[in-house]
Formats: C-alpha cells, sequence, structure tokens
C-alpha cells in the first residue's frame, strides 16, 4: 500500500464519528443488498410464518459483515481483498448470489488473520468473535458446505495463496522490516560517531526531550525513582504514538503539555536545594517535588492506558452501532 492509500485510510478512520458513519452506510448497503437479491434465492432454508423476521435478520447481519470485511480489507489489506473478491466471483455459478458477501468477507477475513500472524492484537480476536457470531447468521439461511465444487475451489485458492503468494508477502514485509532496521542502525551510528553530512536521520517523536530527562544527575532518591516511572511511561506513549498513527495527535498533544514540566520542576528543585541547603529548608522542597512527580507519573500512566483502549473501543463502537440499527429495524 502506497503512502497515499495509507494516509486515505488513516483519515477516513482517524475520528469516532467517521468510523459510525461508514458502518451506517455500509448496513444501508448490505440492505439494499438483500432487498434486491433475497426475491431471487432459491435456496434459503424455509421459514415458519413466525420466523421470517429472524430469517431476515440472519440475511442482513451476515450480508453487512461480509461488506465490512470487505471494506476494511479495501482500506488496509489488498491481498486480502483481491482473495476476498476471488472466491466471491466463484461462489457466483454455484448458489444464490445473496450469499456472495459471505463467502467473499470470509475469505477477506481468513487471509487478513494469516497476513497478520506475529502480530495480533485484542481486534484480531474480536474479529474471529464476531465472526463466529456471522457463521451462525449463515447457518439460520444456508447450509454451509452444500456445495462439494465450491468447497473444494475456495480450498484450493487458499491453498494457492498460501503456496504461492504468501511466502512473497513474508519475503516482502521482512524486508521492509530489514530496511527499518537498517535506518535505525544507520541513524545510532550517526548519533555515536558524527559526520558533516547535512542529511541527519529523523528523530522519534519527544525523542530529545526524553533523552534529556534520561541524562539528569545527582537527584535525590525519591525524585529519580519518579523521575525513572516518568521516563518509562513517556517512552511507551512514544511507542504507541509511532505504532499507530491514531494515536499521534493525542500522545502529541499529551507530551507537549507535560513533558517540559518535568525537567523545569526537577532544575528548578535541584537549583532551589542547593541555595536553601544552608538554612535546613531544602528538605521541603524536596518533598514537594515529589509529590508532584507523582502526580506526573500517574497522569502519564493513564495517558498510555487510554491510548491501549482505542482499539478496543473503536470494535465496541462499531458493534454498538450495529446492535442500535437492528434493534431499530425491529431484528432485536
Amino acid at each position: 500500500m502506497s503512502s497515499l492509500e495509507q494516509r486515505l485510510a488513516e483519515r477516513l478512520t482517524d475520528k469516532r464519528w467517521k468510523r459510525a458513519t461508514l458502518v451506517f452506510l455500509l448496513f444501508v448497503l448490505a440492505r439494499g443488498f438483500m432487498n434486491n437479491f433475497q426475491p431471487l434465492a432459491t435456496e434459503l432454508h424455509p421459514p415458519l410464518p413466525e420466523d421470517e423476521g429472524s430469517l431476515d435478520g440472519a440475511i442482513l447481519v451476515f450480508c453487512w459483515a461480509g461488506f465490512t470485511i470487505l471494506f476494511r480489507t479495501l482500506l488496509f489489506d489488498r491481498r486480502a481483498l483481491a482473495m476476498g473478491i476471488a472466491a466471491g466471483l466463484l461462489w457466483i455459478p454455484t448458489g444464490d448470489i445473496l450469499a456472495l458477501p459471505f463467502w467473499a468477507g470470509s475469505m477477506a477475513l481468513l487471509v487478513y488473520l494469516l497476513n497478520s500472524l506475529g502480530k495480533w492484537r485484542g481486534i484480531h480476536y474480536w474479529y474471529m468473535a464476531l465472526w463466529s457470531f456471522v457463521i451462525g447468521s449463515y447457518i439460520e439461511a444456508y447450509t454451509l458446505l452444500n456445495s462439494p465444487f465450491y468447497t473444494g475451489a475456495i480450498i484450493a485458492l487458499f491453498v494457492t495463496y498460501c503456496k504461492y503468494w504468501y511466502p512473497r508477502f513474508i519475503q516482502e514485509r521482512q524486508a521492509a522490516q530489514e530496511e527499518d532496521e537498517d535506518d535505525e542502525e544507520e541513524a545510532f551510528d550517526e548519533d555515536k560517531e558524527p559526520d558533516n553530512s547535512e542529511d541527519e536521520p529523523e528523530l522519534a517523536p519527544f525523542e530529545t526531550e526524553i533523552a534529556r530527562l534520561e541524562s539528569l544527575e545527582n537527584l535525590e532518591g525519591a525524585v529519580h525513582s519518579e523521575l525513572k516511572g516518568i521516563i518509562k511511561y513517556a517512552r511507551l506513549i512514544q511507542h504507541c504514538m509511532l505504532t499507530d498513527p491514531r494515536d499521534m495527535q493525542p500522545g502529541q498533544d499529551f507530551l507537549n503539555r507535560y513533558l517540559p514540566s518535568v525537567e523545569e520542576i526537577i532544575t528548578k528543585s535541584q537549583n532551589l536545594s542547593s541555595q536553601l541547603a544552608g538554612h535546613g529548608n531544602e528538605h521541603q522542597v524536596t518533598a514537594r517535588s515529589v509529590e508532584i512527580l507523582k502526580a506526573l507519573r500517574s497522569a502519564f500512566r493513564q495517558k498510555h492506558a487510554q491510548l491501549l483502549e482505542n482499539d478496543e473501543t473503536e470494535l465496541n463502537t462499531e458493534v454498538s452501532t450495529l446492535e442500535k440499527l437492528l434493534k431499530t429495524d425491529g431484528f432485536l
């Protein structure tokens, strides 16, 4: 994925209201798809009269989920999207077009999870749990593997991907990681042995400020202990900013606001304590500094915890929005 495409994907999903709007639009798309193709379906389980609403709800769930997975892979994993589209095209001569989003979404999700091996986070387990519910909805409307031809076709498609395209994907990812590691090593070497080159490696956000805090010496034991805690969480916040673009702005705002204050408090406390040493009042200054540093360390810890909650919050928002839409339409 090019940097332009990556920026576009991030722009479309960086705000909660944008994600909620996309969920709603995909729901409308799924509802329209269901209304158009359900009358043409010939292989649906015949529902009892009292279960017709339940069958409609099950169809809407697996159509919506399929379109949602395809859209997310369009933004974040084009290989998974291509495999999902291929699985959908294979389904067309096999069964009702109404079931196409389910099979395309299932293949796209399977390939996406395979491509993410080694980097799974909580949201990937949420995807698997959610898809087990989607499979249940599909089984309510159709027999899961009613076509031996299609079962063999999608297995062959997945095996082909694993044998030919997945190794190429791994090689490209490893090459990108090695390139990043080489860049980090070059940056480290240039930092140890500075030269006269005009092009210097770009430092991580707030690297200079955190490094200055790490270089402070001759601190009181309690002050040094609190400072170590602040530095620890500052590094963790910095890591979140580097690994998740959506954490960049909130992390930057927080560190801009509080990181300079840490160095200022410690420096002024050291200077004032040395001046008051002859008067016996330096302990009061140190105690007050330790108190405010404890509060700052707690704030840094809480901010890091907030950044870690972003992924779970995103999924919960999407699920909650879907539940509200289903309740509004009388399916729940």
